[in-house]
């Protein structure tokens, strides 16, 4: 099944953790390494919220917890006022301290006033790289420095 089929299936559903499992699921069968989402991680790499993808070590350690997991950044996928399919993190670092965005419209406003975020560009295939993106960010380095911690 492609990206294109699997997105169809879910009905284009409003994202929730179930279609997110899904959905990285059937990524890490199409994509096992994550090639495509690490090449926007590398074109990306000034931004700061992808840094601390890059380079989890040379940031503080998360403070915020859910389920007895770190919170780094959750992100999200969504279509600006232009058409334009951006990602950005709803967990910032500011001033050495993370903080989460209780709305995802604020988290947007803060990532383009900011300049903190990735732009897809328009149309359906963009749509399905942001959210392919949102969901499949975390290279294996990023995953076992933190659990690393948590160990």
């Amino acid at each position: 099944m492609k990206v294109e089929e699997l997105m169809q299936s879910l009905n284009y559903a409003s994202k929730g953790r179930g279609r997110d499992l899904l959905m990285q699921n059937r990524m890490n069968q199409l994509d096992p390494l994550n090639l495509q989402n690490m090449q926007v991680l590398m074109d990306n790499k000034d931004l700061q919220f992808v840094d601390r993808i890059l380079e989890p070590g040379e940031f503080p350690i998360p403070s915020l917890f859910e389920e007895g997991k770190m919170k780094t950044h959750r992100m999200s996928a969504e279509q600006d006022k232009e058409g334009n399919w951006i990602v950005f993190p709803n967990v910032v670092l500011q001033e050495g301290k993370y903080i989460e965005f209780d709305e995802t419209k604020d988290a947007m406003d803060f990532a383009k006033k900011n300049k903190q975020l990735i732009n897809f560009g328009k149309g359906e295939n963009a749509k399905q790289r942001a959210i392919n993106f949102s969901i499949n960010y975390k290279p294996e380095e990023f995953k076992e420095y933190y659990k690393g911690l948590l160990n």
